[in-house]
């Protein structure tokens, strides 16, 4: 099967530099756009059976993006919602901007921060358990910038654990799982125009 993972659009809060957690932060306009575009380029993909299942965070950045990547599917498909695609909880570094960040917390231990590899344990037996429960359908999972990241890189085998998300807003990451080998990564980090892009030059050389 496959999975479309996705970071929400963008924010106001990401447009001034400030870290996100589990505060439920509204899309811009420009986040809103970013999920259109979002959605058209996925409706492209080459999805099998009866079309995908979407769920994302329950954070309205997410949720949203989610609704409106979805109306762009040729395939209609409902939108739920699942706590295990919540971002990483930031404590006492959520709200600040990088400059407050490197001021007050130079090694960015914030207070109350969610363990890295607690994360990661989330969201791979989470990811996991929605694909069981997919029941061999394929994936959307619309989520936040550092658990994709924290996601990715695990499948990745990056070992290192630092620094922060390159993940842009309204990026496409594709995986593909199954039960025998596990997640492997198809397409990674893609811009909507980029993954359109890549799927048309696809099916430009099957015909």
């Amino acid at each position: 099967m496959k999975i479309i993972l996705v970071r929400h659009g963008e924010t106001y809060w990401n447009a001034l530099g400030k870290l996100q957690g589990r505060e439920d932060i509204a899309l811009n306009e420009t986040g809103r756009m970013q999920a259109i575009a979002a959605g058209k380029a996925i409706s492209r993909y080459p999805f099998s059976g009866r079309g995908p299942v979407v769920i994302s965070s329950p954070l309205q950045r997410a949720a949203e993006t989610a609704r409106l990547l979805t109306a762009q599917l040729e395939t209609a498909a409902d939108v739920r919602t699942d706590d295990v695609l919540l971002e990483r909880d930031y404590g006492a570094g959520a709200g600040l901007t990088r400059e407050e960040r490197a001021q007050l917390y130079p090694d960015d231990a914030f207070p109350g921060l969610e363990d890295r590899f607690e994360a990661e344990r989330r969201i791979v037996e989470g990811v996991e358990r929605l694909a069981r429960e997919a029941a061999g359908r394929d994936l959307i999972l619309v989520s936040h910038g550092e658990i994709c990241h924290i996601f990715l890189a695990y499948l990745r085998g990056e070992t290192t654990r630092t620094g922060r998300s390159a993940l842009r807003n309204a990026s496409i990451s594709t995986v593909e799982w199954n039960e025998n080998d596990g997640f492997s990564i198809e397409y990674y980090n893609q811009s909507a125009e980029e993954l359109a892009a890549i799927l048309m030059e696809k099916r430009e050389k099957k015909s």
